[in-house]
């Protein structure tokens, strides 16, 4: 029997987009000054009053005569990425002196609040400690030094995974409570001195509705109720169970009051619907109790789209690896230098051809000399000593001649700017008739025909050698028939003129009178 060891992997294509569940946002416990969790020393004095705006209608209060048994203190210890620690401000007293201390660190001085005068401050935040390790157990202790009453009232920190049970805050303002009303318009939201947050909403349409999703085993929700607004009726259920509680706001102006108890529930989730009978009815906070805690983190909500068309039954899509992306990076960069190399280098080699375009910068070959030499036929020619390289326009002084035609030769120099050669058609072309006196050896010296040993004079040979005259300031010369003829080198141009005869080109050696 023959057993397959690989056998092949049956898969599933996925047709549509796979959709990762998403991470609540990290929710806010608190801790009341009655939580058994916060051990008191010293002395300490509980303040219960309904009728009092502290949170859950009660603090705990510690001040200068009490501290005659021991400094008064308040530790409690967490789980948790932040903590702060809130207070109730008594109007007309002194600044109370206080410290916080975060696990073995050195003691903080606590936030002052100055008193007003007629006017309770609530809900002061005096110690907050941020982004702490959430994985190990932080303990907080604050400690009264001096001047007006320290009025403990309550504390809020973010807690972890192992923080265990905990109750949950929602203010009014959370994003997970849902505000609706059948006419479409908003939820008032008041700025509500006294208010947990410093806010609350309300609505007095009939059939406002207010809907909160969470995970636990008991909510409560409260609310505060100014006299001046009147009385209100609101219905409350959990989970569309009927038949809903019905609450009727007192007569007499209260803070944070209680309103809906749930009672133990299932630990699942459930959904906790406010509606408002008789308005208006105001929303202050929510607290649930919950066993389910989200860790700090961001919301997650990827679609992850498989392969159209694998090309095996085992391949994966799997993310670019350090290396590879360094790798793409580094060929990227290969690249674009490459480009840019070749951009260089085209631009260059278009600027040296603009600066010798086509035909003007070649040299006299010697096959059009000889045709020049056995081409003997009456015609007109034109001598310019104004063009230019680039084609511009000439002024040219036009001269008949019988006896031989004119050839042109535009043998340029990469190191000069001169005009083209002008040479008859008789034995030699007569270099010296396009070069004024002053520039011609700086011309000659860098012109490959003027330096050409292949078309130098004949008269280098006769003995002794001809030198012909120079006039300075006469201009150009040449030579007919062994008489020395000067030509103008004005800025109109010049013929030379004479009779028939010989036109020879003179070296550099024979121009300058060498033997």
């Amino acid at each position: 029997m023959v057993t397959n060891l690989n056998p092949k992997r049956i898969e599933f294509p996925i047709t549509g987009p796979l959709l990762l569940p998403p991470m609540a946002a990290p929710v806010t416990a608190i801790v009341d000054d009655q939580d058994p969790r916060i051990v008191w020393t010293g002395t300490w004095h509980p303040f219960v009053d309904p009728s009092f705006g502290q949170y859950n209608r009660s603090f705990h209060s510690t001040g200068k005569d009490d501290t005659d048994a021991g400094p008064s203190r308040a530790a409690f210890s967490f789980n948790g990425t932040s903590l702060s620690v809130y207070t109730a401000v008594e109007m007309d007293t002194d600044v109370t002196v206080a410290t916080c201390q975060l696990d073995s660190s050195t003691p903080m001085s606590a936030k002052r609040v100055r008193p007003m005068d007629n006017v309770v401050q609530f809900f002061q935040p005096i110690c907050q400690f941020t982004d702490l390790d959430p994985s190990t157990e932080h303990k907080v202790v604050v400690e009264y030094v001096t001047g007006g009453r320290l009025n403990l009232d309550y504390m809020t920190y973010t807690p972890t995974e192992s923080s265990g049970a905990v109750s949950v805050f929602v203010d009014d303002g959370d994003e997970g409570i849902v505000y609706t009303t059948p006419s479409g318009e908003e939820w008032v939201e008041d700025l509500l001195q006294g208010a947990v947050g410093g806010s609350r909403h309300s609505s007095g349409e009939v059939g406002a509705k207010a809907t909160f999703h969470f995970n636990g085993t008991n909510v409560r929700v409260y609310a505060s109720h100014p006299h001046d607004q009147g009385l209100s009726t609101s219905l409350y259920s959990i989970d569309s169970a009927t038949p809903r509680t019905r609450y009727s706001s007192p007569s007499n102006f209260s803070w944070h009051q209680e309103v809906f108890d749930s009672g133990q529930l299932e630990d699942t989730e459930h959904t906790l619907t406010i509606e408002v009978e008789k308005g208006p009815v105001p929303l202050d906070y929510i607290l649930y109790q919950s066993n389910q805690v989200q860790v700090a983190g961001s919301s997650i909500n990827e679609q992850v789209n498989p392969p159209s068309s694998p090309s095996s039954p085992d391949m994966r899509e799997e993310g670019l690896s350090s290396g590879a992306i360094a790798g793409i990076a580094v060929g990227v960069v290969v690249v674009i230098a490459a480009i840019l190399a070749f951009m260089i280098f085209y631009i260059r080699r278009r600027r040296r051809n603009a600066s010798y375009p086509s035909g003007e910068a070649s040299v006299v070959s010697p096959a059009i000399l000889n045709q020049a030499l056995s081409t003997r036929q009456p015609s007109s020619r034109s001598i310019s000593t104004k063009g230019q390289l680039t084609g511009a326009n000439t002024t040219t002084t036009r001269c008949t001649d019988t006896t031989s035609p004119l050839t042109t030769h535009p043998t340029v120099s990469p190191l000069t700017t001169h005009p083209p050669h002008h040479a008859w058609a008789d034995p030699l072309p007569a270099y010296s008739d396009v070069f004024p006196v002053g520039n011609s050896y700086e011309m000659r010296r860098h012109d490959p025909l003027a330096t050409s040993h292949q078309h130098e004079s004949p008269l280098l040979h006769e003995n002794p050698p001809r030198r012909p005259r120079i006039d300075p300031g006469a201009g150009l010369l040449t030579v007919r028939n062994g008489e020395d003829t000067v030509v103008s080198s004005s800025s109109e141009g010049g013929c030379v003129p004479g009779s028939e005869g010989d036109h020879r080109t003179w070296t550099e050696s024979s121009y300058f009178g060498g033997t």
